[in-house]
């Protein structure tokens, strides 16, 4: 499916919560806006969560060690956000990679009052070329050290090694409905 197609669709339609699935420069956080703004949507974006209370960048160089200390704690500011919301009848898109345990982790805490058809999850698949070339149009920089483009292979390396080694995963068979879009 492509994007264009997706906003039709009857599971975005229903869903109560959207969360977004793929790797870095996927053209995820563009989707989930695009979504929010058509389905008068709350978006949390855990970028923007990152950035308001640790002070991190998109692509910040702060090594396994930072993230791995912060994950957890972002990840339940993240659904204290997105509960407040559903409670109160809103709509809510997530914006994060959800390609480790955390994701499970998140479902199964909406689960305790969202039931489970009401949870969809975007899997926003992008050929890492496509994401490349976009990327290394983008004149600005991440720091003053690498630019935008540098920043991102860090990353996307880090994603690409853990999901090699099994620490990262996309979503299969968890009970959850998926949409795939291919981006690009």
């Amino acid at each position: 499916m492509n994007s264009k197609d997706l906003l039709d669709h009857q599971n975005l339609q229903s869903a109560r919560l959207v969360m977004m699935c793929g790797l870095p420069g996927s053209g995820k956080s563009t989707l989930a806006g695009y979504i929010a703004d058509s389905f008068q949507a709350e978006l949390i974006s855990s970028d923007r969560i990152r950035a308001k209370i640790f002070t991190s960048s998109h692509y910040a160089n702060h090594g396994d060690n930072f993230y791995l200390g912060i994950k957890s704690k972002l990840y339940s500011v993240l659904f204290d956000e997105a509960q407040k919301y559903l409670k109160s009848g809103k709509k809510v898109v997530i914006d994060a990679t959800n390609l480790d345990k955390q994701r499970d982790v998140l479902i199964e805490r909406f689960s305790v009052f969202l039931q489970k058809n009401d949870i969809l999850i975007i899997i926003v698949n992008t050929p890492k070329t496509v994401i490349a070339d976009r990327l290394r149009r983008l004149k600005k920089s991440s720091s003053s050290e690498e630019t935008y483009f540098e920043a991102w292979q860090r990353v996307y390396a880090y994603f690409e090694m853990h999901l090699a080694d099994g620490l990262y995963y996309w979503p299969n068979n968890i009970g959850i409905k998926m949409l795939k879009v291919q981006n690009g």
